[in-house]
């Protein structure tokens, strides 16, 4: 059994509905004259979460006849990928990847579709090999935009789940590479949690402590300020920080998740005080 990257992750599969967006509106059906294509791209991400691939499959085709080169095609095409993954069929998963970075090589925003299409892949189907060679496409294409950041920590978690020995020149490279990129702080925690889940924790804590200091008002520097309270079993420590961290930063989405994941962690250690408090 493979070691995950993180210490409180599971090995189970994600939900497909991790990787279908937010409803959006009124499900509009095909036959009923109506032609909005976001309408359309609801009914389809509906058929597939019923695991209708096929009928999916047809409407994400429609969107993207309907509005070639934009955005909402590219979303089509994104969920395309997310619904051959959901079929374990991974040769059509390479195929509508390949149509997406050769159709929609202009439109912005691919370099996220092909991160998160990459990280399905190796979260779902736990296919570091698969999920690498989507992202090796942005360290190529996007090797300075955030996702192409965080395509480049994907395969280093990879090396360190994999008990590759260049990770950790890989590491001292990557933090060369993204000194100035503002979002630099949201790699060093990825890349802190999957040495101390992989039982690195000294390297572990380096990170959590580079970033504490290089990006103390970033959420992420200050999610890494709960972490090495938690890694060094230093609860009340962590408790503080992370009270802090909903201070400031209430609403931020990437903040709220630590949270929830602080809570989950003092209810596996059955400290329910401490959980219960975070769960509010």
């Amino acid at each position: 059994m493979f070691i995950t990257d993180s210490e409180y992750d599971r090995t189970k599969e994600k939900s497909i509905h991790a990787t279908l967006p937010k409803r959006h509106g009124t499900i509009t059906l095909a036959n009923s004259g109506q032609n909005d294509s976001k309408d359309i791209l609801d009914q389809a991400n509906e058929l597939r979460a019923a695991q209708k691939y096929d009928d999916a499959e047809k409407l994400y085709n429609q969107v993207k006849a309907e509005n070639p080169g934009s955005a909402k095609a590219l979303e089509a095409q994104k969920q395309l990928i997310h619904l051959a993954i959901d079929k374990n069929n991974l040769t059509q998963a390479d195929t509508f990847f390949n149509q997406m970075v050769t159709e929609f090589a202009q439109t912005a925003g691919l370099d996220e579709a092909v991160y998160v299409t990459g990280m399905d892949i190796q979260y779902t189907r736990w296919n570091s090999a698969k999920a690498n060679n989507f992202h090796k496409y942005n360290l190529e294409h996007f090797p300075e935009t955030k996702f192409g950041m965080m395509s480049n920590v994907e395969i280093i978690r990879s090396y360190l789940r994999d008990g590759n020995k260049i990770a950790d020149a890989e590491v001292e490279k990557w933090l060369a590479a993204y000194k100035d990129q503002p979002d630099q702080a949201m790699g060093i925690y990825q890349i802190a949690r999957a040495y101390v889940g992989n039982n690195k924790i000294e390297k572990g804590q380096q990170l959590y402590d580079f970033a504490i200091k290089n990006h103390s008002d970033h959420v992420y520097g200050k999610l890494a300020k709960v972490r090495y309270n938690i890694t060094n079993k230093d609860f009340d420590a962590a408790d503080q920080a992370a009270d802090s961290l909903i201070a400031s930063a209430e609403k931020n989405e990437d903040a709220r998740e630590g949270i929830r994941e602080l809570a989950d962690l003092y209810r596996d250690k059955k400290e329910y005080t401490r959980a219960a408090h975070f769960y509010k």
